[in-house]
């Protein structure tokens, strides 16, 4: 298993595993399917170039099967923290 941080061509294989997620576990997520499902793949080609999230995938045999994104806090007092968001793993 390697992991390590999604840049943009990794973008269509995330955006895949992101509606199986809202599929296959639409209650974990505030967005749904049918929210995201017309979203193009450019979306999160410009969202891993940005410099205040990251997202991290897992990957088998160079198959991305689970990912995690953390986004750093922009207030002052906050910089120091980040959270954690849509975090999935296929079963």
């Amino acid at each position: 298993m390697e992991i390590r941080l999604l840049n943009p061509l990794d973008a269509k294989n995330y955006l895949n595993l992101r509606l199986e997620a809202l599929q296959s576990s639409p209650e974990a997520f505030s967005s749904s399917y049918e929210e995201e499902k017309d979203h193009p793949v450019e979306k999160y080609e410009i969202r891993f170039r940005a410099q205040d999230s990251f997202t991290f995938g897992a990957f088998e045999n160079e198959k991305l099967f689970g990912a995690v994104t953390l986004v750093k806090e922009k207030k002052l007092k906050l910089k120091h923290r980040a959270n954690i968001f849509a975090m999935y793993v296929s079963p």
